[in-house]
């Protein structure tokens, strides 16, 4: 277990409105921490990652995160901070380019797109503080 490990299950995938949680670096390719219950492949994580410089697959396929389809809604910057919204149904997920990293999660049904947004572009700006 990586320290990445315990910030992500105790700051962010706390269940209150993140449940899942990821950091990868900007390629999706290595995984820097996960919360203990996040179950990406490979090629889920690098395709999250390339939707920050070509979004057009996940605009007309859609993203996959562990079993499940989401629909690809929007990047939008905020201060500055690439952040990515997809959804299925009343959950979806939310990831944010950081300056070397990718913080990707998952919001369950019982939180809300704004209120995932909001938290992890809070979260992305401490971790572009620490040059992350």
């Amino acid at each position: 277990m990586s320290a990445w490990d315990s910030y992500l299950n105790a700051n962010i995938a706390t269940g209150t409105v993140i449940d899942k949680a990821i950091i990868v670096d900007q390629t999706g390719q290595a995984v820097w921490g996960k919360s203990s219950s996040i179950q990406l492949s490979a090629d889920q994580m690098k395709k999250i990652a390339l939707v920050f410089s070509d979004p057009s697959d996940a605009q007309g396929n859609g993203l996959h995160f562990e079993s499940k389809r989401y629909v690809f809604n929007k990047i939008e910057d905020i201060e500055n901070i690439p952040v990515m919204h997809s959804k299925s149904g009343k959950e979806g997920i939310v990831a944010a380019k950081c300056k070397a990293s990718i913080l990707i999660s998952h919001y369950p049904e019982n939180s809300s797109a704004g209120e995932a947004v909001n938290f992890i572009h809070g979260q992305a700006k401490y971790l572009i503080q620490n040059n992350l």
